[in-house]
């Protein structure tokens, strides 16, 4: 077992030797990035267990839940997003306005990959000159004046309640001012010409703080509750 797998959650563990074993987790990658993948792989494949009772008939036209796993890699893999509820309705409307045609696996992924890309392009580059850094260096950081706007859009995201994104912001509000703390536009950006990917993490705000204290940039996407009612961040410290 990698060193590293003995600092992450049992459950944490447990779901990447399973996508691991089944032969979907890319070899030699950065491991923090690789156990959210494989994370990104179980909630996506809940997503549509939970969808299965009442399968509409284009998902046996495709074979669609043999496409879905396939598609959510090589979408997190290209940069592209780890949203896999987005992933499935741009699917379903392109499939049943476009893919129709396409009779094999890989002209299905590789036409929808297109598709995707082009979405993507065609919905986010306003608002990314608006809200982020753009250089060879940086994409995907928020500007400073924007931080707490884009933060709040993304414990939305999360789902977050009203009297969690009030202690979220509460909590952050001691650090969230500091240069050294950035707010990521989605959960895959670049700093400093590398890309990241921010990992669901057991860290609290102390851990921030610590990392800023010693000099460290921090990235962070989001945060929630634990079982303990403890409030942990999903984040990435970058080099000093």
């Amino acid at each position: 077992m990698l060193e590293i797998l003995k600092y992450v959650s049992e459950e944490d563990r447990s779901i990447y030797e399973k996508w691991y074993n089944l032969g979907l987790i890319p070899e030699d990658e950065n491991i923090i990035n690789n156990i959210f993948l494989a994370k990104i792989y179980e909630k996506s494949n809940d997503f549509i267990l939970n969808l299965a009772y009442k399968q509409p008939t284009w998902w046996r036209e495709c074979n669609f839940t043999k496409l879905f796993i396939p598609l959510i890699k090589r979408l997190y893999i290209e940069k592209l997003t780890d949203n896999y509820e987005l992933v499935y309705r741009k699917f379903e409307e392109w499939y049943n306005s476009k893919g129709k045609q396409y009779t094999t696996d890989f002209d299905i992924i590789i036409n929808f990959l297109e598709y995707f890309k082009e979405f993507k392009e065609d919905n986010v580059k306003d608002d990314v000159k608006k809200y982020c850094i753009i250089n060879d260096e940086t994409a995907g950081i928020v500007k400073s004046e924007y931080k707490k706007e884009i933060l709040i859009k993304n414990l939305e995201f999360e789902k977050c309640s009203e009297d969690e994104k009030e202690a979220i912001l509460n909590e952050l509000s001691r650090i969230l001012n500091n240069h050294n703390f950035n707010v990521c536009y989605c959960p895959i950006y670049k700093v400093n010409g590398e890309f990241y990917s921010v990992g669901e993490t057991n860290d609290t705000i102390n851990d921030l703080v610590n990392h800023i204290d010693n000099g460290y940039t921090i990235s962070v996407f989001s945060a929630k509750f634990n079982n303990n009612g403890i409030l942990v961040y999903r984040y990435n410290v970058n080099n000093k």
